[in-house]
């Protein structure tokens, strides 16, 4: 696999970041919405809970059927398992940079613009971290591939 493919695979991680992060927003934004903030202690948690594993479990279906077309099996279970790994990390380092990134967005733009921000700061951090895990993954699994082509 060469550094050239670096560009589609970044499209391909970038894409599912924004899929969690319209299912995050979806699974929040609703309920509150609909109970307008008198939701009950557990019906939080829940939610919070499905907003968590519905929209990673979804982006980790689409991102495996996406690679499934261009790469090996072998290297398409690699670059899932590093995806789903590294966006539950980013998830929850997101939350927090995404809250910074709102609150800049909102003090140098104006209070329209807070969401956007939010969105953008969890965007870009799922996006930096599961591109670089999912790179490292292809790297390490395109070299066993070569060593076991190679004692074959």
């Amino acid at each position: 696999m060469r550094a050239r493919e670096n560009p589609w695979l970044l499209s391909v991680v970038i894409r599912a970041a924004c899929l969690i992060c319209i299912g995050i927003a979806v699974f929040f934004g609703v309920p509150i919405l609909v109970y307008r903030g008198e939701l009950p202690r557990i019906g939080k948690g829940i939610i919070g809970v499905l907003a968590f594993i519905i929209p990673l479990t979804l982006a980790t279906r689409w991102i495996f059927h996406t690679l499934s077309f261009h790469y090996p099996r072998q290297l398409v279970r690699s670059l899932t398992t590093a995806f789903v790994f590294s966006a539950a990390i980013s998830q929850m380092i997101g939350m927090p940079v995404a809250m910074l990134t709102g609150s800049y967005a909102e003090r140098l733009l104006g209070t329209r613009f807070a969401l956007l921000g939010v969105f953008l700061g969890l965007v870009l951090t799922i996006t930096c971290l599961c591109f670089l895990a999912c790179v490292l993954a292809r790297s390490v699994t395109c070299r066993e591939m070569r060593l076991a082509d190679d004692h074959s």
